[in-house]
């Protein structure tokens, strides 16, 4: 085991039988620390979602349209790029990660093996001819934000619309949104369906990391008079 019974990593579940944030859904050892946060992400992903579905009202999702563009396809394609950086700021920042200078890919990319990020897809049941989505299934380490399309296409249209106007395509938002649920269920599990329904019911989880034994958390437990409790420490990203 990589880490004594009762310790975890801050805003990183291992969502296995063992993990607190199980499917069954325990509760988190120290929700109340970051319960400011659970609610305030849970809240922008609802926004997100809200208006990626008036942007379906007004163009099918399908195949026929995933390279649709229009601004309030890039509007909604920021924002949610945008919600997804803030998410990766914030694990790196709760484990004291220090950057060489301003985050970037490089650094975010970290996380992609400390939460197995690219195992993750998702379907939108009220959507269900459209097919898994892996917002990280491609995030590779040589190119950290080519590789992940729908973010390469987020920087463009953010530093240059004029040029790059028509990588805010319709499948590059739905992408973002959707890594945006991705990033809440792999820092919290089960945690953020909790007394928001909406969320939900629009995400499914349809593949999930597939942990080492090593690597998943342990409860605590008292054994020849030493007592374990739970206890956070910092993950190394060397």
């Amino acid at each position: 085991m990589k880490l004594k019974p009762g310790q975890y990593y801050k805003r990183m579940a291992r969502t296995s039988d063992q993990h607190p944030f199980n499917g069954r859904g325990a509760s988190f050892p120290n929700v109340k620390e970051f319960e400011k946060q659970i609610a305030v992400s849970k809240g922008q992903l609802i926004s997100l979602l809200n208006r990626l579905e008036d942007i379906f009202q007004t163009v099918h999702p399908c195949d026929e349209t995933f390279l649709t563009y229009g601004h309030e396809i890039r509007n909604l394609l920021i924002l949610a790029c945008t919600e997804v950086e803030a998410q990766w700021k914030g694990i790196l920042d709760v484990h004291r990660y220090e950057a060489k200078s301003k985050h970037t890919t490089n650094d975010y990319f970290k996380l992609n093996d400390a939460l197995h990020l690219s195992e993750y897809s998702v379907t939108l049941p009220f959507y269900p001819w459209l097919p898994k989505i892996h917002p990280f299934k491609e995030w590779n380490k040589d190119n950290p934000t080519q590789s992940l399309e729908w973010y390469d296409a987020f920087h463009k249209i953010k530093h240059d619309r004029e040029e790059h106007f028509d990588k805010a395509q319709l499948k590059h938002t739905i992408n973002a949104v959707c890594a945006c649920y991705i990033m809440l269920f792999a820092q919290y599990g089960m945690e953020i369906h909790k007394q928001r329904h909406e969320i939900p019911v629009f995400f499914n989880i349809v593949d999930f990391p597939n942990w080492c034994c090593s690597e998943i958390y342990t409860h605590p437990y008292k054994h020849d008079h030493i007592e374990f409790e739970y206890s956070p420490v910092f993950y190394s990203f060397d």
